[in-house]
Formats: C-alpha cells, structure tokens, sequence
C-alpha cells in the first residue's frame, strides 16, 4: 500500500508533447541518413561452397 506522503511524479501533458515530436524528427533524420548511406552487405548471393584459395595454390 502507498504511504500517503508518497510523492507520484507525472510528466505534464506538454512535457509529453515535447518528448513525442522530438523524438518523431530524430526518427525522421535515422531514416534519411540510412536512405543515404550505402546498401548493407547481406552475403545474399554469395558462393560459399567454394573453399578459399591457399597460399601455395596458383589460379
């Protein structure tokens, strides 16, 4: 049971409003850095059956 000289922080309704938006252009600003940036390497596609060479073979 909570003690009635307990104190309960709630954020105000602006405080909340505040956070949201700015957090919804740091969101914004992610995904135009990750639009900009170059595709990231999957190893789709990739022949990994074939052994790598060694040091003494010749191609």
């Amino acid at each position: 049971m909570i003690d009635w000289r307990t104190h309960i922080c709630r954020p105000s309704r602006t405080q909340d409003d505040v956070i949201a938006t700015r957090s919804r252009e740091i969101v914004a600003q992610s995904f135009e850095l990750l639009e900009q940036s170059a595709k990231p390497d999957t190893f789709l596609g990739r022949q990994t059956f074939e052994p790598f060479p060694r040091e003494g073979d010749n191609p």
